[in-house]
């Protein structure tokens, strides 16, 4: 089975690094068009790094967070709209109490955080 275009050469083996550096960018300045003629030749992109991983894992990421931030508003317009008036508990939102337990556990520990 082949995977969809868009998490195609996301991932690649060792043995292919050539091949799918050739994949990495997915942007151009210039899409060739029979309809439209430039007044100017264009040139291809610039500021392609060998070792930068490419806009195409960059949108991959930044997808996946995407996701997480989405899910989690909705979980919370939910748990919103079932309320009644729109109000919510304090302890439904206020994070203080977690701040508090985890500045207690950093401060009584013996590890690098202490410094």
């Amino acid at each position: 089975a082949t995977l969809p275009w868009a998490v195609q050469y996301l991932k690649c083996s060792k043995e292919s690094p050539v091949h799918c550096r050739d994949y990495e960018y997915m942007g151009d300045c210039w899409i060739e068009r029979e309809d439209v003629i430039p007044p100017t030749k264009q040139k291809g992109m610039g500021g392609r790094a060998k070792w930068h991983p490419g806009n195409r894992i960059h949108q991959y990421k930044g997808r996946a967070i995407a996701v997480f931030i989405l899910d989690a508003l909705k979980e919370v317009f939910t748990m919103w709209n079932n309320t009644t008036d729109f109000e919510l508990a304090d302890d439904v939102w206020h994070v203080t109490p977690l701040y508090d337990d985890v500045r207690s556990k950093v401060e009584n520990s013996e590890g690098e955080c202490k410094k």
